[in-house]
C-alpha cells in the first residue's frame, strides 16, 4: 500500500495537532451520566483510569445522575460538555435544544418493560388497564406502547421509584427498566418475570448515546474529537477487561451496587454492546433514519427532522484553507517529518499484514463471540440463535424438540474447597463426557457456571429422552480423577417438549429450568420432566412470597397456643406459641406451607422476631393474671441464626422491658440445627443461656444428636419427636427407645416432654416410663388466644376436670 507524501504528511500534521494539548495543562471538562455509577458507564471510567482522557490533553470529571434528572440541559447550558442519553436525544433536538450524538456504546437498547410472571402465554396487550411505573420521558417506551396500540391513558400510571421492589411488592403491575439492571434483583429473589422488549415490535434502538452541544463542537472541535476517541479506547478496553474496570468502580466511585450486580451487568451488556462484532462507536446513518421513520409515523417527531445536523461526522472534509494552514504550522514541526513518515510505513506494513490475516481473524472473532473459551463448547448467544431455529424447523415439519436443563449439585464446594482450577478442569471433563453421550457436539451449550444445555431436535418418544438423560447422569457421576485425587460430582437435569409445554424459546428455557429445580429438590442426580404441576407450584411460591411481604404490616398472622401439661398430675406448666396465618385469599393457612418459603426469603428474620415479642407479651399478661409460673415455648428457625439482619439480640431488651423473667421462656431449636458446625448457632444459644432463656431440643430422635451436643449447647428439655409416640404400646421398640432416651435424659439432668399424644394408653405408658411433660390431641389442639384462655383458667381451678375433659373429649376437638 503505497501513500503520497501529501497525504503522508497531513496525517503527522492532524496527528501532531490533535495531540498538542498533551503538553500542556489538562483541559477539564464534565461528564454527565444518566444514572447512578454502575458498569452501564465502564467505558468513560476505564478511559480516566487507564489515562486515555490524560494523553489527549484531557481532565474529566464524570457525575452520576440522581432518578428522574434532566441530563440534557445540564449540557445545552454548559455545565457539562458531554453527557450520556437514551434515543429521547431526538425528541430532544427536535424541540430546538442544540445537541449532537457523537458516538453509540450500545447497538441495541436495554429498554424493556417488566411484570411477574402469571401467565406465559399473555402479550403485550395484557399490561393494558394496569397499575404501572413509566419512564414517559423516554421516548422508547411511549414509541413502543404507541406502536402496540396501548392507550397509556387507560392505564394507571404512579410516579416511578426506580425500585423493582414495588414489583415484587404488588404495588404495580408492571414497570419500565433495563435488562441489565432490574433483572438481576428478581433473579435473585428467585421470582419468576416476563419482559416485553420494543424489539419485539420492530423497535430496535441504539442504546446509550454519547452526545455534547453545537457549541462545543463549534468553540471546541479538537477537544470533542480527542474526548470521543478517548471514550471509545475506554470503552474497548472496559469491556476486554471487565473485572478489572469492576473493582475500580467499587474502588473510586461512589456507588450501592454490589460486585454481583456489576458483574451481572458487564456479562448482559455484551450482547448490547457487541464488542467483539461491531467497531466501538459505530453507527449507520440508515438505521438512524428508520429510527427517525418510526418516530414520524407515530407522530412523536416533526417532518421535517435534520438527521445530518443530529449526527456527528467524527471525520468531516477538509477545505484548502485548513490545508495550508496545516502546511503553515508543519513548517515549524519539520523535524518531525521525517519520524512521522517511518512511523506511517510502518503502520502500513502492519496494514498488509493484519490483511492477509483478515480470515483468521474473522475466525478467532467469531470463536470469541459463539464459543465458550474454557469448554469449547457452544456459549448462551450461540443457544438462542440454535434454539429459535430448532423450533423454528420443528414448526414448519411439525416435528417435536427437547430442551435438557443440567446443572452440576454442589459445584460450588468443589470450588470453594479444590479452587477454581480443579473447577475449571471439572467442567472441561464434563463437557467431554456429555460430546461422547450427545452425538452432535454442537447440540451441547454451556450457558456460564456449571449450567448446560442440550438441544434434541429428533427423539421417538419420551422414553428415549429417560434413557437418555439417564446415561448422562450416570457417565456424569463416574469419579473424576486429578492430580490423584478423586472428585465424585452429580447433576440435575430438567426437560421440557416443544410444542407440548411451549411454543417459544424463553418459555421452554424456563420451563426446562423449573423442571431442573424440582429435579434438585427430590433429592438431586435425577432428571424431572416439565408438568403443569410443577409451574402451578412455582407460580404459588411467587404469590406466596409477594403476599409475605405485607402480611405483617396488614396484621394477617397470629398466634395459636397448645398446652403442654405435667403428665402424672395434669396441670398445665407451659404452652408453645404457634403461627398461624390468616391469608386474605386461602384464610387460615398452617406453617408447613409459608414457613420454608419464609426461611429461603429471609422473611423470616420479621416473623419470627413478631412470633417472639407478640408471644412474650402474651405470657407477661397470663402470668399477671392467672398463672404466675405458666412458661411459654416459641420456635426458632435455622435461618433465624444465619441472617446478618437477625433481630433476636433485641430480644433480651424486649424481655426487660416487659419485666418478664427471662426463664420463663423456652426457645425451641431441631435436632438438625446442632449437628451443624455453626459458629453464629452456638454464639446465640450461649447467649439465651447468659440471659437466663431455657433451651429445648425439637424433634428428637430424628437428628442423631450426641452426647457432647447435648452438653455443648447447655439444653434444658428434650421433646421426642411424635414419630416415636404415634406407634406407641406395650412391649414395643418405640417404647424401649422412648425409655432409653428418658433414662439419658434425666442421667444429664434434662426434662423431657412427648409430643404428638392421641391416646390414653400413650399418656399412661409414658408417665409409667418417668417422661415429665405431654403435649397432643389428648389434652387440646392448638387453639386461639382467647380459647386458650379460658382453658387455662378453668384449669387452674379443676386440675382433675381438665384430665378427665381431655380424655373423654378428645374425638370432639
Amino acid at each position: 500500500m503505497k501513500n503520497s507524501v501529501t497525504k503522508a504528511l497531513f496525517i503527522l500534521i492532524s496527528f501532531t495537532l490533535i495531540n498538542i494539548p498533551s503538553a500542556f495543562a489538562l483541559e477539564k471538562v464534565t461528564l454527565q451520566l444518566k444514572w447512578k455509577h454502575a458498569f452501564q458507564f465502564a467505558g468513560y471510567y476505564a478511559a480516566k483510569e487507564k489515562g486515555f482522557y490524560e494523553e489527549k490533553g484531557l481532565d474529566v470529571n464524570i457525575i452520576p445522575a440522581v432518578p428522574g434528572q434532566d441530563i440534557i440541559s445540564p449540557v445545552v447550558n454548559g455545565f457539562a460538555q458531554f453527557g450520556v442519553s437514551s434515543n429521547s436525544l431526538l425528541q430532544a433536538r427536535d424541540s430546538g435544544k442544540p445537541v449532537v450524538m457523537l458516538a453509540i456504546v450500545y447497538q441495541h437498547s436495554s429498554v424493556v418493560l417488566l411484570t411477574l410472571e402469571k401467565d406465559m402465554t399473555k402479550g403485550i396487550h395484557s399490561i393494558q388497564d394496569q397499575t404501572a411505573m413509566l419512564e414517559t420521558k423516554t421516548a422508547e417506551i411511549a414509541a413502543f406502547l404507541k406502536q402496540a396500540n396501548i392507550d397509556i391513558n387507560k392505564m394507571t400510571l404512579l410516579k416511578h421509584s426506580y425500585d423493582p421492589q414495588d414489583l415484587v411488592n404488588g404495588k404495580v403491575d408492571v414497570i419500565s427498566g433495563y435488562s441489565i439492571d432490574e433483572p438481576f434483583f428478581l433473579e435473585k429473589q428467585n421470582l419468576y418475570y416476563k419482559t416485553f422488549n420494543p424489539r419485539s415490535l420492530g423497535i430496535d434502538f441504539y442504546g446509550d448515546n454519547l452526545f455534547t452541544s453545537e457549541k462545543e463542537i463549534r468553540d471546541h472541535p479538537e477537544r470533542v474529537k480527542a474526548f470521543r476517541e478517548a471514550s471509545l479506547k475506554g470503552w474497548q478496553y472496559a469491556m476486554d477487561n471487565k473485572e478489572e474496570i469492576i473493582q475500580t468502580i467499587l474502588r473510586d466511585y461512589p456507588t450501592s451496587y454490589t460486585y454481583e450486580f456489576l458483574s451481572y451487568q458487564a456479562e448482559t451488556m455484551e450482547d448490547l454492546v457487541q464488542p467483539t462484532l461491531v467497531e466501538m462507536g459505530y453507527f449507520s446513518h440508515d438505521r438512524w433514519q428508520h429510527i427517525v421513520n418510526i418516530y414520524q409515523n407515530l407522530g412523536m417527531l416533526s417532518k421535517g427532522f435534520d438527521l445530518d445536523k443530529f449526527l456527528y461526522d467524527p471525520a468531516p472534509s477538509v477545505g484548502l484553507a485548513f490545508f495550508y494552514q496545516a502546511l503553515a504550522i508543519a513548517a515549524g514541526i519539520l523535524v518531525l517529518i521525517a519520524a512521522g513518515l517511518i512511523y506511517v510505513l510502518s503502520i502500513n506494513r502492519r496494514l498488509d499484514h493484519a490483511l492477509l490475516e483478515s480470515q483468521e481473524a474473522k475466525e478467532i472473532i467469531w470463536k470469541q463471540a459463539y464459543l465458550d473459551p474454557l469448554t469449547n463448547l457452544s456459549n448462551r448467544r450461540n443457544f438462542k440463535g440454535r434454539i429459535q431455529k430448532a423450533l423454528e424447523k420443528a414448526e414448519a415439519k411439525h416435528t417435536r424438540v427437547a430442551l435438557l436443563y443440567l446443572d452440576l449439585d454442589d459445584f460450588k464446594a468443589i470450588n470453594d474447597f479444590h479452587g477454581h482450577d480443579v473447577g475449571d478442569n471439572l467442567l472441561i471433563e464434563v463437557a467431554n463426557r456429555l460430546s461422547q453421550v450427545i452425538s452432535k457436539k454442537r447440540n451441547i451449550y454451556r450457558l456460564g457456571g456449571d449450567e448446560f444445555t442440550i438441544i434434541i431436535d429428533q427423539f421417538e418418544d419420551k422414553a428415549y429422552l429417560e434413557s437418555l438423560s439417564q446415561t448422562i447422569l450416570d457417565k456424569l457421576s463416574a469419579p473424576y480423577c486429578f492430580d490423584k485425587d478423586k472428585l465424585y460430582i452429580s447433576a440435575s437435569i430438567g426437560i421440557s417438549l416443544y410444542p407440548k409445554h411451549a411454543k417459544n424459546s424463553d418459555s421452554l428455557l424456563r420451563y426446562a429450568d423449573e423442571a431442573m429445580f424440582s429435579a434438585k429438590d427430590h433429592g438431586r442426580n435425577q432428571y424431572q420432566f416439565f408438568t403443569q404441576k410443577l409451574h402451578q407450584d412455582i407460580l404459588y411460591r411467587m404469590q406466596v412470597i409477594s403476599d409475605l411481604r405485607s402480611s405483617l404490616e396488614e396484621q394477617q398472622f397470629e398466634l395459636h397456643y397448645q398446652p403442654i401439661v405435667v403428665l402424672n398430675t395434669g396441670e398445665i406448666k407451659k404452652a408453645e406459641a404457634l403461627i398461624r396465618w390468616n391469608h386474605p385469599v386461602h384464610g387460615l393457612t398452617m406453617p408447613l406451607e409459608f414457613i420454608k418459603i419464609a426461611e429461603e426469603t429471609s422473611h423470616i428474620i420479621d416473623i419470627g422476631d413478631w412470633v417472639f415479642k407478640t408471644a412474650s407479651k402474651q405470657l407477661k399478661q397470663w402470668r399477671s393474671e392467672i398463672n404466675p409460673d405458666l412458661i411459654m415455648s416459641v420456635n426458632t428457625s435455622p435461618a433465624q441464626y444465619q441472617y446478618k439482619t437477625s433481630t433476636m439480640d433485641s430480644w433480651f431488651d424486649h424481655l426487660q422491658s416487659l419485666e418478664l423473667d427471662p426463664h420463663a421462656i423456652i426457645i425451641e431449636i431441631t435436632e438438625s440445627m446442632i449437628m451443624k458446625e455453626n459458629s453464629h448457632i452456638e454464639e446465640k444459644l450461649m447467649q439465651f443461656g447468659h440471659h437466663g432463656i431455657q433451651v429445648a431440643l425439637d424433634d428428637f430422635g430424628t437428628g442423631y444428636s450426641s452426647l457432647s451436643h447435648l452438653n455443648k449447647f447447655d439444653i434444658d428439655f428434650i421433646k421426642i419427636d411424635q414419630t416415636f409416640i404415634s406407634h406407641l404400646s406395650m412391649h414395643s421398640q418405640q417404647l424401649e427407645l422412648c425409655e432409653a432416651i428418658i433414662i439419658m435424659a434425666h442421667k444429664l439432668g434434662l426434662s423431657v416432654i412427648a409430643e404428638g399424644i392421641e391416646t390414653e394408653e400413650q399418656r399412661r405408658l409414658l408417665m409409667k416410663i418417668g417422661c415429665d411433660y405431654g403435649q397432643g390431641y389428648l389434652f387440646a389442639t392448638p387453639m386461639p388466644k382467647d380459647d386458650f384462655e379460658d382453658l387455662l383458667r378453668s384449669s387452674s381451678s379443676s386440675q382433675a376436670q381438665f384430665r378427665i375433659m381431655s380424655s373423654k373429649d378428645k374425638n370432639k376437638q
